[in-house]
């Protein structure tokens, strides 16, 4: 019956960090950022520290994107985007429109530099499908229409 209680209890810690759910240890918080986009209403979750002061970046151990509620959320950075650098964050979101289209694009960073693996984007559709075709990304970046935009609570510190 110990192993049973021990293994529940395990399985509640990690459900804890995967699922960033309102699990706070060693200083480290959730973070919710509320995203509307076309109608569609998001959510990125942050499970990170914050730093001691305003120049210092927060320390995070994970990220997740949802769309609606039950949908199994989609865990951020992607792994080809994660492969550009561990340390990526999302750092700001904005809707981008595409004629009658819209997508969410997610901005990336690991530090304050301006250096090529420590910033990135990806892409989503509104039911959280990443967008990797290259020719659609570059589609959305060079005609897409910003309709709406901001920042996500996460690595940069207040």
């Amino acid at each position: 019956m110990k192993y049973t209680l021990n293994a529940k209890i395990a399985l509640l810690a990690i459900g804890c960090v995967i699922h960033l759910t309102s699990c706070a240890s060693d200083g480290f918080e959730t973070w919710k950022t509320e995203i509307t986009c076309d109608q569609q209403r998001f959510s990125i979750t942050s499970f990170c520290k914050p730093s001691s002061d305003s120049y210092t970046m927060n320390t995070c151990q994970g990220e997740q994107l949802l769309a609606k509620e039950g949908q199994a959320p989609r865990v951020l950075p992607l792994a080809e985007t994660k492969a550009i650098n561990k340390r990526l964050r999302a750092t700001y979101w904005e809707c981008q429109k595409v004629g009658n289209v819209s997508y969410l694009k997610v901005n990336y960073a690991a530090g304050l530099g301006n250096h090529e693996d420590e910033e990135a984007i990806e892409f989503y559709d509104l039911q959280i499908n990443p967008i990797n075709d290259k020719s659609q990304r570059k589609k959305i970046i060079q005609t897409g229409q910003s309709i709406n935009e901001g920042r996500v609570k996460s690595l940069m510190p207040d």
